[in-house]
């Protein structure tokens, strides 16, 4: 874990207090998750999709491996479900979570960083104690000489692995010059390379990829000995998180050569996995991808087209988790139902527009010690302009998605027309961009609030009155 970037852990109630309890980043501690969780946004989704998976990774035991695919929109609460299920399953498994975002270089990442990874993350958390979530043991030095010896071939690896190794022995607590000291400093040096992968020789990258299959088949054995070992410690077994892997600026590419050209690697890994992957990878090629998929859907503010009435139950959600972190007091009337719809229901947003609000509202320094309606529009308009530009010409796009193909597949589904739900080019462009929404378990689509108040804007659809706000648009 991290740390929590939060302050305080009870509603602020004062607007000074709010960036206190307001924070875009996942709840991953205990204290913030047991302060501010609520259980509310997840029963609006339908299916309870941590609830399939904690199942799942329950039923299943090595040689048997649980692995899954985790997708939903970037703020939906990916994270913060995920802490649900390691607090739910932690008396069978040890869990590693990480962070591509944090461990690995999101530009230029191979996939067999990831087996580097995994290397280092298990090898650190083994030696722990038990209470710690740890096996106290290592694996065996014969194994981990056949690791040292696949490396031995890169000159420049070794021989820096072997100073830092040197240096890090003493304070380990480890014999200098054995190989678990040649280990430590191995483990360093990969820790560092991952992470600044472009100062990586090529001559280098090549040579791992034209020895992959070898690296698998020790990692693999690496896994299976370490899961021995904590499962004689403590009846558990290892459980792998990769987090992050749907962050807007990772190429397609990238996702695409780890998740399927490489899929079979992951695929054979004798651990338990589960990777949050893009949206759009389960519309443009789910065939192709080695796990099972779980999305997890959007809280909705509207419900389904044609009607689009006000949604009362993902509306009462939101509101749960918003004033869980800040009182209901510091709003003026009608306040927050505008920054709940004009979230679209998506948390990241909401908590974004809430804190811009807070700080317009402490600049203006106004009597009521209260976020009004001014300092609201203020954050809504900001919001605003970045659903519209994510609507232009983008170069994560296919070249044949235009900005008028956009609106065109926008109006369809406002509409419900026939078949436009069906995924095609500019459908996976809008899910990208977040103008898209996708909700429950009869997998519907909607437009987020604030594309509906840009196309009304435009005279694309009638605009709502302020007496009957039940056709999309802003109250």
């Amino acid at each position: 874990m991290i740390g929590s970037a939060l302050q305080m852990f009870s509603p602020a109630k004062t607007l000074s207090e709010i960036h206190k309890t307001i924070s875009g980043e996942p709840l991953l501690e205990n204290e913030e998750y047991e302060a501010f969780y609520r259980p509310q946004m997840n029963n609006t989704r339908g299916n309870d999709r941590m609830g399939i998976i904690e199942q799942g990774l329950k039923d299943s035991r090595a040689p048997h491996f649980f692995k899954a695919f985790l997708l939903g929109h970037r703020g939906v609460g990916k994270s913060t479900e995920l802490t649900r299920l390691c607090r739910q399953i932690g008396d069978r498994f040890s869990v590693i979570r990480f962070s591509v975002e944090r461990e690995l270089d999101v530009v230029n990442f191979q996939p067999f960083d990831v087996l580097l990874y995994m290397l280092v993350a298990i090898s650190e958390q083994c030696v722990l104690s038990v209470s710690q979530g740890g096996a106290d043991g290592r694996p065996p030095e014969a194994l981990l000489q056949k690791i040292w010896n696949w490396f031995g071939a890169e000159k420049e690896t070794i021989k820096k692995a072997t100073e830092l190794g040197a240096e890090m022995a003493a304070g380990a607590g480890v014999e200098p010059g054995s190989i678990w000291a040649k280990m430590l400093g191995l483990f360093a040096r990969f820790k560092a390379e991952i992470r600044y992968t472009a100062t990586r020789e090529q001559e280098v990258e090549r040579y791992r990829l034209s020895r992959l299959s070898e690296l698998i088949d020790l990692t693999n054995e690496f896994l299976n000995e370490c899961n021995n070992l904590l499962r004689g410690a403590s009846g558990r077994e290892w459980l792998i998180i990769g987090e992050d892997f749907d962050r807007y600026y990772i190429g397609k590419d990238q996702t695409e050569r780890l998740f399927i050209t490489y899929g079979s690697i992951l695929k054979s890994l004798r651990t338990h996995l589960i990777f949050t992957i893009p949206v759009e990878l389960e519309y443009s090629r789910a065939a192709e991808l080695p796990f099972e998929r779980y999305i997890l859907p959007d809280t909705p503010v509207y419900g389904p087209a044609p009607d689009h009435e006000p949604h009362a139950a993902g509306r009462d959600a939101i509101r749960a988790v918003l004033e869980a972190r800040v009182n209901a007091d510091l709003f003026a009337p009608r306040q927050i139902d505008r920054l709940i719809v004009a979230s679209g229901g998506n948390l990241r947003d909401l908590f974004t527009m809430t804190a811009y609000a807070a700080r317009v509202a402490r600049l203006r320094k106004n009597e009521s010690g209260r976020i009004e309606a001014e300092d609201v529009d203020a954050s809504v308009n900001e919001m605003r302009s970045d659903y519209k530009t994510q609507l232009g010409v983008s170069d994560k796009d296919d070249k044949a998605v235009t900005t008028d193909k956009k609106i065109e597949k926008l109006l369809a589904l406002y509409h419900g027309k026939p078949r436009c739900d069906i995924p095609d080019l500019e459908l996976l462009a809008l899910l990208r961009c977040r103008a898209v929404q996708e909700f429950n378990a009869k997998r519907w689509f909607g437009i987020h609030p604030l594309v509906v108040d840009y196309l009304a804007s435009q005279g694309s659809i009638p605009r709502p009155s302020q007496q009957e706000p039940v056709r999309g648009g802003l109250i």
